[in-house]
């Protein structure tokens, strides 16, 4: 998973279809693209790598 991140992190695509994301990354915000001047075309979601307390503490709860 390091050597996966050194290489910068997944996109957003990625992250959010997949089934284990929250195990290393949390859902910070969704933003609404506009595309060539018009509403709403997509949204991209932004991800955050989690902290070593975050990690833990997910770790704990999947684990107990």
């Amino acid at each position: 998973m390091l050597s996966i991140l050194c290489s910068g992190q997944p996109p957003d695509d990625l992250l959010r279809d997949a089934k284990d994301t929250e195990k290393f990354f949390k859902h910070v915000a969704s933003i609404y693209r506009l595309e060539d001047g018009e509403v709403r075309k997509g949204v991209a979601s932004a991800y955050r790598i989690l902290t070593e307390e975050e990690y833990e503490a997910v770790s704990f709860a999947l684990f107990r």
